[in-house]
């Protein structure tokens, strides 16, 4: 990853701020009663914070990673001199200590560092130690290899948040998972009244994992040391990620946190990021078989995939005894979910490794679906989707490594046979993939009474499916969407003719129809469609046509639109999936949230004998949703339908966007979701990708102004600053009154959360808008760090952490429009519009601040902009 040649006060200011916020976080989420959490907004706010600020220092953010760095410097390869790191670790702590001190000023508390409880503190060090070596081994190989010092990866940040993610739910339970001495110490000082000193032990054996990643770092890219390259390198690679993956697997499932499947497939992305160019990162027997039997690599013969097998089946074995003795000795089976069959257990596991081994195939390794910024998230998103829809039936191993590790921990010899039987069936899957799909996962999430994940794991599903067909047929799998591709086409502009929207939309309710009976004979039952308790058929229609309208509306911009089209844009399929979430959570309280006629009329069928006919309702408003997408497409892209644009079209996108921010806000308060930060997060981040190319997809008057102030969008004058706030507020303000008459006239005051003092409401809305502002600034208007590709991701992170962060604190508004739109409709029920003036207040505070920290950190914009203007 290439660096600028930033004067040092900046890159230290850059060091300082990236270990200032992420602990910040993670102390917000502890000490507010939202630990659970704690280990999400650490790795998204250490993902965004890496995009922000790499191109400005490299983005260590840790003494451990720059220790990583500094050794394979002086091993030979890219990394650190020692004069830098130095002074990167000083600042680094600082920053640590600073944030330490500010969460327990505003708590008037801290937290406990050690090993949890009936742990010792052998097997904690030793998690530091190992979690603390994954870390750094990622960080080195997707930021300092060679192979990205000219190409370049859009991934690197990803990869570096997906490892802190499976640290944090891993490692936690056992050590608090902390891998980071600037972290590790900045808390034991902070909390110094209650003895100081236990963080120098963590400290040292984060510094060793960090000084061991050189050496395995050395041992799979021995080019870049200037050595030469053997097949040991690729077996090592592959056991290397093998033995984090099964290790990970272990520790999460023992721990027997809620949080165990998104901490396995962090693992797997992390790992597939940092090995794929290597080995091909397959860490699993079923997708190197996979690989062979379909011929795309013409290196993977059966002698080198023998090879790849033994070194995946040892180093799981292995990794089977870690787990085993950092957790006192105990284990678990592999066996069938209570209440399940063996032979249910078997379909399971043969059906969602075909899925993974397919979506490998088609993200990984075949030329015309190839992906070469999203394959691991593709790939980590099948365990999401496996997870949690059939993690009560088998337990969703879906790799024989995995099985056999579990069986050699020491879980009894019924264990064993069970685990010979499901790699049985999983080789089968890897070898013949299975094809319908989003139906399937649907009903087993509901059957499974998955309504925490259930969102995420029919989310991840559509994504893997649109990046793995997608180029082959367009990967519409929903009517609704292959009918607003033939009203575009209709209209003038790009789409489908009628004659394939028939085919498709015959096929695809085929496809859902068979996919509900499917899985109505996995379960043994099936579940009705119709509206929630409560409310009405216009209800839940809304709901249907407003979400149906957002996908097909994401679907038009990232998918069909000429401009995405000529650009070759990487993140349609993670657009269209996370409109999934925002809608799942949301509406999905009113109407069941299918957004989909294949889904619903499935749904329907297979529950016939429950009642039929809620599905023609439904599709009714969801082909009327498709239909207003058009529209607006042709709204927002006049120029895709030969007309002129205009600049209305700006305030229409902006409207839009906010629109639906503020819709998904109040839906998910209303409905009491158990994952609204994700909702609301997926709904930004989706309209974010569809639009940002039309209007800059703001949605928030506070970086309106951030962006105004930082004078970096010469286009952004004072007055078009104006109009856009004027259309982001009135976006709140209707979507506020949607979202009351969907509720029957109901809505909630803004203000203080719970206990929570207007002090700690200005802070938690202060640090947190100004850190969305500021990766607003930095990943999509710096010229030095702006991203293609992740802009939008990174920009909803934000959301994510400050909703986990400060959600029980001041609600996490972090926009002048939502706070508005939140207090205006409170009016209603007898509420305050006053708190709307003081939120407003101190969000726009934080984006000017943010603006001025910008103008800090990326001078080097300007001064590259003055030396283009003197060589010209």
């Amino acid at each position: 990853m290439a660096i600028v040649d930033t004067p040092l006060a900046l890159r230290c200011a850059a060091e300082f701020i990236g270990a200032f916020l992420p602990f910040f976080s993670v102390g917000f989420n502890v000490l507010s009663g939202a630990a659970v959490f704690g280990g999400l907004s650490l790795a998204t706010s250490l993902t965004v914070l890496t995009y922000a600020l790499a191109g400005l220092s490299g983005a260590n953010f840790s003494p451990a990673v720059t220790l990583a760095l500094c050794t394979s410097k002086k091993l030979g390869g890219p990394g650190l001199d020692f004069g830098t790191s130095g002074t990167y670790i000083a600042v680094q702590l600082l920053g640590g200590l600073c944030s330490g001190l500010c969460f327990v000023n505003v708590f008037a508390d801290s937290f406990r560092l050690g090993p949890g409880a009936g742990f010792s503190w052998v097997g904690a060090c030793l998690c530091e130690f190992l979690y603390s070596m994954f870390f750094c081994f990622v960080v080195l190989n997707t930021t300092a290899a060679r192979a990205y010092s000219s190409e370049g990866n859009q991934f690197y940040g990803l990869a570096i948040g997906a490892m802190a993610l499976a640290a944090s739910y891993a490692a936690g339970p056992v050590s608090g998972g902390l891998i980071n001495p600037a972290i590790t110490i900045g808390a034991d000082l902070a909390g110094a009244g209650a003895g100081f000193g236990k963080s120098l032990i963590y400290a040292v054996f984060q510094l060793l994992g960090a000084a061991f990643s050189a050496l395995l770092f050395k041992m799979v890219r021995p080019l870049d040391f200037d050595e030469n390259e053997t097949p040991r390198s690729r077996l090592i690679s592959e056991m290397i990620g093998t033995f984090a993956l099964v290790l990970t697997v272990g520790l999460a499932v023992l721990a027997k946190t809620p949080m165990a499947v998104v901490a396995i497939a962090g693992c797997l992305v992390a790992m597939v990021y940092a090995l794929g160019d290597v080995s091909g990162a397959h860490f699993n027997p079923a997708v190197t078989v996979a690989v062979l039997v379909s011929g795309h690599d013409p290196d993977m013969i059966p002698k080198r995939a023998g090879y790849y097998i033994g070194s995946q089946l040892l180093s799981a074995i292995i990794a089977g005894w870690c787990f085993c003795l950092l957790h006192n000795g105990n284990s678990f089976v592999v066996a069938p979910g209570e209440g399940f069959s063996l032979a249910a257990a078997a379909v399971a596991e043969m059906f969602f490794t075909g899925l993974l081994a397919f979506v490998v195939l088609g993200v990984a390794v075949a030329p015309k679906t190839k992906s070469s910024q999203i394959f691991g998230l593709a790939i980590g998103f099948c365990v999401v989707v496996a997870g949690f829809s059939v993690g009560n039936v088998s337990g969703a191993f879906l790799n024989p490594a995995v099985s056999v590790g579990v069986a050699a921990s020491g879980a009894g010899w019924s264990s064993v046979k069970t685990a010979v039987r499901y790699t049985t069936f999983q080789l089968l899957g890897g070898a013949y993939p299975s094809t319908f799909l989003l139906t399937f996962t649907v009903g087993c999430n509901v059957l499974a009474g998955n309504a925490t994940w259930g969102g995420v794991s029919i989310a991840c599903l559509l994504m893997v499916a649109v990046y793995s067909l997608g180029p082959i047929s367009g990967a519409c799998l929903n009517p609704a969407v292959s009918l607003a591709l033939g009203i575009s086409k209709a209209m003038g502009g790009s789409g489908l003719d009628w004659i394939q929207v028939g085919l498709y939309t015959s096929v695809q309710l085929g496809a859902g129809i068979a996919a509900a009976v499917s899985y109505a004979l996995l379960y043994g039952q099936s579940f009705n469609l119709a509206p929630a308790e409560g409310f009405g058929w216009l209800n839940a229609g809304l709901c249907e046509m407003l979400y149906t309208f957002m996908l097909c509306f994401v679907v038009l911009n990232v998918a069909v639109a000429k401009k995405n089209l000529t650009e070759s844009n990487q993140f349609f399929g993670l657009a269209i999936g996370l409109v999934i979430i925002a809608g799942a959570y949301g509406a999905g309280a009113v109407s069941g949230g299918c957004f989909n006629p294949a889904v619903a009329v499935g749904i329907d069928v297979s529950s016939v004998f429950l009642g039929f006919g809620w599905s023609v309702l439904y599709i009714v408003f969801e082909i009327f949703g498709a239909a207003l997408a058009v529209l607006a497409f042709k709204m927002v892209r006049p120029e895709d339908f030969h007309e002129d644009k205009s600049p209305k079209t700006e305030l229409v996108s902006e409207f839009l966007g906010t629109f639906m921010l503020v819709l998904t806000i109040g839906l998910n308060v209303l409905g009491k979701s158990k994952a609204g930060a994700f909702s609301i997060a997926a709904a930004l981040t989706a309209m974010i990708y569809a639009l940002g190319d039309v209007s800059g997809a703001h949605f928030n008057p506070a970086v309106t102004v951030a962006i105004l102030q930082s004078g970096r969008c010469p286009e952004l004058s004072p007055a078009k600053a104006g109009l856009y706030i004027a259309a982001q507020i009135t976006g709140g303000l209707v979507a506020a009154g949607t979202y009351a008459f969907i509720y029957v006239g109901q809505s909630f005051p803004l203000g203080p959360v719970g206990n929570s003092t207007w002090g700690q409401v200005v802070v938690a809305e202060l640090i947190f808008t100004f850190l969305l502002s500021f990766v607003v600034l930095s990943v999509a208007v710096s010229k030095q760090t702006k991203s293609s590709n992740m802009f939008g991701f990174l920009i909803g992170s934000c959301v994510t952490v400050g909703g986990f962060a400060v959600g029980g604190i001041s609600g996490g508004s972090l926009n002048p429009a939502v706070s508005i739109g939140l207090a205006g409709v409170s009016i209603l029920n007898g509420g305050v519009f006053l708190p709307a003036l003081a939120y407003s207040a101190v969000e726009i505070v934080g984006g000017l601040i943010a603006a001025g920290v910008f103008k800090v950190t990326h001078e080097i914009d300007t001064t590259a902009e003055e030396k283009e203007k003197l060589v010209a």
